[in-house]
């Protein structure tokens, strides 16, 4: 691997998501401000939506009844909200590790 094939890794995999995890934390941190506190489960789920879409529509919708239609999307949202979470906190920590790897490969090459 080349220089800038190493510095360009580095980007997609350690620069890019924590730019983008600022970017949410700092849109959403109004919204989950309840009496001057911050709800940080609310939060989580806020900013990993972008992480979670494709996982938001796991279970099917039944359009038989229109309440259950309705709930299970809600719930449908809020799983994928949790995952997309789940996902978005497991990207910054492989970010975090990315950059000793970073400096070992440009040490080597």
């Amino acid at each position: 691997m080349t220089r800038t094939e190493i510095l360009i890794d580095f980007l997609k995999k350690s620069i890019c998501p924590i730019l983008l995890a600022a970017i949410l934390y700092n849109l959403f941190f109004q919204l989950t401000v309840q009496y001057s506190t911050v709800n940080y489960m609310y939060l989580l789920m806020l900013c990993g939506i972008p992480f979670g879409i494709r996982f938001m529509f796991l279970l099917p919708m039944f359009f038989g009844h229109l309440g259950t239609g309705i709930a299970i999307g809600c719930f449908n949202i809020a799983i994928g909200a949790l995952i997309g979470g789940i996902i978005l906190i497991w990207k910054l920590l492989v970010a975090v590790w990315y950059v000793p790897v970073t400096v070992v490969k440009l040490i080597r090459a």
